[in-house]
């Protein structure tokens, strides 16, 4: 599996169960770090396990990957 990017495409475009969402409908386990977006749930090793993690870093699709930022 590639490494995560941290750009936030995947949780904001297709958000996994574990996370839980906000009325907004993003994801509260969804933390950008000034830098890059983190998931919080990450540090938890079952539920990592059950993450696919950087696979939609090298889809096509992912149009962010490339451009990090922080979006609304």
């Amino acid at each position: 599996m590639p490494d995560c990017v941290g750009c936030g495409f995947c949780c904001m475009q297709a958000p996994c169960c574990f996370g839980a969402a906000d009325e907004s409908g993003r994801c509260l386990a969804l933390h950008w770090d000034g830098q890059q977006y983190r998931c919080l749930l990450a540090d938890i090793p079952l539920v990592y396990e059950g993450m696919a993690m950087g696979e939609g870093c090298c889809s096509s699709l992912n149009t962010w990957r490339k451009d990090v930022k922080e979006r609304g």
